[in-house]
Order: structure tokens, then C-alpha cells, then sequence
């Protein structure tokens, strides 16, 4: 059944079938078997974390529902029903049954089940990541490209430094100095939101260009930093793969550069790739969450915000736990491609 699953999966990605009957199928089993079971206790020691971080925090929850008039009872009733009252140890253990289930209890805020809070904005923050992803992977390699094509060393040097100059400058920086410049100075992108207030007056069309210019300051924010690392990860494999004896000796049998370009170096440049991809896209789960509360976006990072400021424990342990979920998960997939492109990276896996 795994063989077949493999089989599968190695035909979707291209590969082929001659490559597949020449694969250590019981070594990639045991590889993705032990990063499975790695990700699982990354996940339960992310779980135990958060835990403990949260009910370990000063102050009460219980706080906000109540005033100074109220009876010691009424309090001591609400400090029951949340569970408060209980033991460390009887808390933590209820939290990991319960979240096994993916039930993260009622959000003291919203005075609903934190599941149901958290999909639209774990539906929002999935597309605004994606978004940034292909924008960053995207960039990356186009400027890749021209770089490493160009012979002025003078622009190669300008691009490398401006690229750390972007990659060292934190994303909240960088959204307070784009909101100073085209919101408050020139006014032509709004401050934040998703959208309008007269939003559902518009036409389709500009019900689209609305929610486009309410998404460019946060996308172009996001995108800096991940335009760098792939930038220079993409210019140094290119440049290492043309220095290649293959690439010589396509060269002197009269290949095309293009087509040398098409069918070898670059797809040897991108498959590679394919971990800095894996933890750039989990961490943009992470580092939406600045950037959609300075931007007022209706995603998990807001959420998880308003949610800390709240002590709103079930929230801010659900919202946490899915963006870490991602992050371990995407991370998987990522291994799990890099072993299906490369067999013998189970092996170095392994060791």
C-alpha cells in the first residue's frame, strides 16, 4: 500500500516510473515514519508550552465579567464554571484530552466554542499568507535570475546589500513606515481594514480594487523579508549549479543557454529549495500576527492579540496551537518533498 502511495505521489510530482523501482521504499517509510513521530512530540511540547505560559501569566479572566459589587460567591461560581479553581495538574491534563478532539472549550470573549471563532480567521490568514508566499518565492527568483545573468558586479552588490538592509528590518517597522508615507502623507492606500465602510454600495469590480488596495501595504510589508532570503538563496544555487562540470559540458556540446537554464539549472536550484520554503511559509502564520493587528486585518494574528490583551485563556491557547500546528505540519510536507524528489535524503534524515 505505501509502495503504491508513493507511486502515486512520485508520478504527480513528475518523476517517473523508471526512478520509482529504483527506490529504498522500506527507508523512506522508516524516514517519514520518524518524522512523524517527531513532529507529534514537537506538537505536544508546543501544547505543553502554552499551557503552562498562559496559566503561569498574572492576573485573572474572570476579572472583566465582574465588578466591585459583586458577592464573593458570584465570583467564586465563575471561577468554577471556567475551571479555574481546579488544580494545575487537573487543568493541563482536561486541556490535552480536549484538544486532542480539537475542542479548545467556549472563548470567554465571544461566549462561543474557540473553533468556531477561529475558522474565518484562519481562512483569512491562509489566503493572506499564500498570497505573500507566491509573492516572496516569486520575486526571489525573477531577481535571482537577472542577477545572476548580469555581468555589473555593481548592481550585484547594491541588490545583496539592500537585500539584508530588507531582511534585517522588522515587518512593524516597515508597516509604520509604509502607512506613514502612502496613508497619512499621500493618502492613496487606506490605513487598514479589509475593506470600506460603503464596501457593499460598490459595483463587482470595484469591490475587487477595494479589497486589492486594502491588501497592499500588508502583503508588500510581509513580502520584504522573504524577497531577500529567497533572493540569496536562489543567486547562490544558480550561481554553484553553472559551475557545474554538467553545465560545461552541455555548453561544449553547442545546448542552448536557455535550454540549459530550463531543463538544469533551475529546477536543480528550486528542488533544494523546497525547506526554505517549507519554514518560510509556516512562519508567515507567525509573522502575520503584528502585521494584521497593526493593519487591522480580520486574521489569527489580530485574534490571537486581542485575545492575549483579553486573557482570554481558550483563544489565545487555540489560536496559538493551530499557528503552531501549521508551522509543524508545512514543515513536514516539506520533508516529505524533499525525501520524494531526493531518496537519499531519508537516509540523511536517518542518521
Amino acid at each position: 500500500m505505501f509502495r503504491l502511495l508513493l507511486s502515486v505521489l512520485f508520478i504527480i510530482v513528475g518523476i517517473g516510473e523508471l526512478k520509482i523501482n529504483s527506490l529504498n521504499y522500506s527507508r523512506i517509510f522508516r524516514s517519514v515514519f520518524f518524522r512523524f513521530i517527531n513532529s507529534f512530540i514537537v506538537l505536544f511540547l508546543l501544547a505543553t508550552f502554552i499551557f503552562f505560559m498562559i496559566r503561569l501569566a498574572p492576573g485573572d479572566p474572570t476579572q472583566k465579567f465582574v465588578s466591585a459589587e459583586a458577592s464573593p460567591a458570584l465570583i467564586e461560581n465563575l471561577k468554577k464554571s471556567y475551571g479555574i479553581n481546579d488544580s494545575l495538574s487537573e487543568q493541563y491534563l482536561n486541556f490535552l484530552q480536549e484538544t486532542l478532539s480539537l475542542n479548545f472549550g467556549y472563548s470567554f470573549s465571544y461566549r462561543t466554542p474557540v473553533i468556531d471563532v477561529i475558522k474565518p480567521a484562519f481562512s483569512f490568514t491562509a489566503f493572506f499568507a499564500a498570497i505573500v508566499f507566491v509573492f516572496q518565492f516569486g520575486l526571489g527568483l525573477i531577481l535571482a535570475l537577472f542577477i545572476t545573468n548580469t555581468s555589473n558586479s555593481k548592481i550585484e552588490k547594491v541588490a545583496d546589500n539592500l537585500g539584508i538592509l530588507l531582511f534585517s528590518i522588522p515587518s512593524f517597522v516597515i508597516a509604520l513606515f509604509l502607512l506613514q508615507i502612502f496613508s497619512v502623507k499621500l493618502g492613496i492606500l487606506p490605513q487598514g481594514g479589509l475593506k470600506s465602510y460603503d464596501f457593499h454600495s460598490f459595483g463587482l469590480l470595484n469591490k475587487f480594487f477595494d479589497y486589492t488596495s486594502h491588501l497592499i501595504l500588508p502583503i508588500v510589508t510581509l513580502s520584504f523579508a522573504g524577497i531577500a532570503l529567497f533572493y540569496k538563496y536562489f543567486k547562490d544555487s544558480l550561481k554553484a549549479n553553472y559551475q557545474t562540470d554538467y553545465v560545461l559540458f552541455l555548453r561544449s556540446i553547442g545546448t542552448k543557454e536557455k535550454s540549459i537554464l530550463r531543463d538544469h539549472v533551475l529546477p536543480n536550484s528550486i528542488i533544494p529549495s523546497i525547506s526554505i520554503a517549507g519554514i518560510t511559509l509556516g512562519l508567515l502564520f507567525n509573522g502575520a500576527l503584528i502585521t494584521e493587528y497593526i493593519f487591522e486585518l480580520p486574521g489569527m494574528g489580530r485574534l490571537t492579540m486581542n485575545a492575549i490583551f483579553a486573557r482570554d485563556y481558550p483563544l489565545v491557547m487555540g489560536t496559538t496551537f493551530v499557528a503552531g500546528f501549521c508551522v509543524i505540519v508545512i514543515n513536514f510536507l516539506a520533508d516529505l518533498l524533499k525525501i520524494l524528489f531526493n531518496p537519499q535524503y531519508s537516509e540523511t534524515s536517518l542518521n
